[in-house]
């Protein structure tokens, strides 16, 4: 029966290839990309959080994640937001840009167009909590952008969809409105396609499935690399439905899809200036030097 059918019946498999967004060989190099993440003790968060944080963990590797240079990376958080009352989750996923490794170079080569396809997004962190409302969420949120990270080197993908105005709305004024809050992060769209000016945030409706596919052939192109355990067990159970009406759309076997979606909108960015922006500066910059090859080096400079 080929073999994903194969998979199925053999080495437990449980889910055919037909219903999944990607293939046995695919999900399996997602899952050997799993990686422990952890919780962080940050002093700053401790001096102005009067919630607990234990939802953010990052990864456990200090090539790819370390408080101390967390002001170097350039970073993209996605965000799909949850009521709070224990059911869906708020779900802030963090990415660190990167140059593609050698052997990722080599294995996607030829589905490269120009020297913006050499470099990657790779998860580094995420906060998770279906407790929380949205105005705490914003209150950590602030922190991981502004305090954290450096503001001017991170973007964020916001699904405005429910509460995404919410957050909008409750972030300006955190701590009592002394913060350095500027909306300068999020990422702009049209929310609807006749329209002519942008917004924060993302509207996802009827463009879901093609939004799902843009992220389905980025994540085969090596432009998103997954290591949180959660994530990838959501992506794993991702799987096609039809609905009553005969529509085809995706949804999670397991309940729970917060996590991939954040995946599905992040992939947004490679679509758009902003990006090119970011990796465009990441080369300029010193200090990352040492992270990009020599391999890369070489293929940047074709492009300038």
């Amino acid at each position: 029966g080929g073999d994903d059918a194969f998979k199925q019946e053999y080495d437990l498999h449980f889910l055919t290839g037909n219903k999944m967004l990607f293939d046995n060989m695919t999900l399996e190099k997602i899952i050997d990309d799993k990686y422990k993440f952890e919780y962080i003790d940050i002093p700053k968060f401790n001096e102005k959080l009067k919630i607990p944080y234990t939802g953010l963990h990052f990864i456990k590797n200090a090539d790819l994640f370390s408080i101390d240079n967390a002001k170097n990376y350039h970073i993209v958080v996605s965000i799909d937001l949850g009521e709070g009352l224990g059911n869906d989750y708020s779900i802030l996923n963090i990415f660190r840009l990167l140059p593609k490794t050698p052997e990722e170079i080599k294995i996607n080569k030829n589905k490269f167009f120009d020297k913006y396809d050499y470099f990657k997004l790779e998860q580094i962190g995420i906060f998770k909590s279906n407790i929380y409302s949205v105005k705490e969420i914003s209150e950590i949120l602030y922190l991981i952008v502004f305090e954290l990270f450096d503001d001017s080197k991170v973007k964020i993908a916001l699904e405005r969809n429910t509460y995404g105005d919410e957050l909008l709305a409750h972030i300006p004024h955190t701590f009592n409105d002394n913060n350095n809050y500027s909306n300068h992060v999020f990422l702009r769209y049209k929310h609807r396609i006749e329209e002519k000016t942008t917004k924060l945030g993302i509207k996802i409706n009827r463009n879901k499935k093609i939004l799902i596919k843009d992220y389905q052939l980025n994540t085969n192109k090596g432009n998103i690399i997954i290591h949180d355990p959660y994530t990838i067990n959501e992506i794993s159970t991702f799987t096609k439905h039809e609905t009553a009406s005969g529509e085809i759309t995706f949804k999670s076997e397991s309940g729970h899809d917060d996590a991939i979606m954040t995946c599905v909108t992040v992939s947004t960015i490679f679509n758009m200036i902003t990006y090119r922006d970011m990796v465009d500066e990441f080369i300029q910059k010193d200090d990352n030097s040492e992270i990009i090859s020599t391999e890369l080096i070489e293929i940047i400079d074709q492009y300038q």
